[in-house]
């Protein structure tokens, strides 16, 4: 019998490792969270990717089935994916619009003080530029190290037009990213949307949440319902697939 339980993983560096600037999928983490899967576990994915992003570039590794029951909650809970259509929360327009000003803001100061030009993209470009990630609510500028723009750097763009601004918004950054977003947003609002996706009756008694960092840590914050979480250490997907074995063979019977 296999006791009711759920998973939430968070994306980059968890599931996946890291090479340069982009996220290598590990086909070990691909079967075991296809067992899982075939064991009825619910998974959902808690991320600040977006959708797009995600069943562009994660999706295909999987089976059509394993695509099926996946939810998604991407950019921190503010664009999710319930199995058959996207769906973005609603944003208050001021506040979507505030998101887009910084971002303008950011463009311009970047052109006009360091005469980098703006990539939009998915994957890394090539040479020195203000690279940006597509996103549909929130704002995602992206690191280069490897042509010296740093977290630091960027960060020196970013946070003073941010702090500027008096609408709730917040800054969430890490080695790879810089993201603007609402400050409602978060990894417990992800969890929760995933939740509410993947169990609407409450009837998994426990949720296992893994994450590579200390913003992951607030899936275990999430209200109504247990989450236990287990910080791996960042793109070690072969100590993440081993715990996910250890659990299921806990848990499933």
């Amino acid at each position: 019998m296999t006791k009711q339980i759920g998973f939430l993983f968070d994306v980059d560096g968890t599931l996946t490792t890291y090479h340069g600037n982009d996220s290598v999928i590990d086909p070990d983490i691909i079967s075991v969270m296809h067992m899982i899967s075939e064991n009825q576990i619910p998974i959902g994915l808690v991320t600040g990717r977006s959708v797009t992003w995600v069943q562009s570039y994660f999706f295909p590794y999987l089976s059509r089935a394993l695509k099926e029951s996946i939810r998604i909650s991407g950019e921190f809970g503010l664009v999710t994916w319930n199995g058959k259509e996207k769906q973005s929360q609603v944003v208050d327009n001021g506040l979507a619009s505030i998101l887009k000003q910084i971002q303008r803001a950011v463009v311009l100061k970047a052109l006009n003080e360091q005469g980098l030009q703006t990539i939009e993209s998915y994957s890394a470009p090539e040479k020195l530029c203000l690279w940006i990630e597509p996103k549909e609510v929130m704002v995602t500028f992206r690191t280069l190290p490897a042509y010296g723009l740093t977290l630091a750097k960027l960060m020196a763009l970013v946070k003073p037009i941010v702090t500027k601004v008096t609408t709730p918004v917040k800054i969430e950054a890490n080695p790879a990213a810089v993201d603007i977003l609402p400050s409602f947003a978060s990894k417990q609002y992800g969890a929760e949307e995933a939740i509410k996706m993947l169990d609407p009756s409450g009837k998994i008694s426990h949720w296992f949440a893994f994450g590579d960092s200390e913003a992951d840590r607030e899936m275990e914050k999430v209200r109504n319902c247990k989450v236990q979480f287990f910080l791996v250490p960042r793109g070690d997907t072969k100590t993440v697939h081993q715990m996910i074995e250890e659990l299921c063979t806990k848990y499933v019977h």
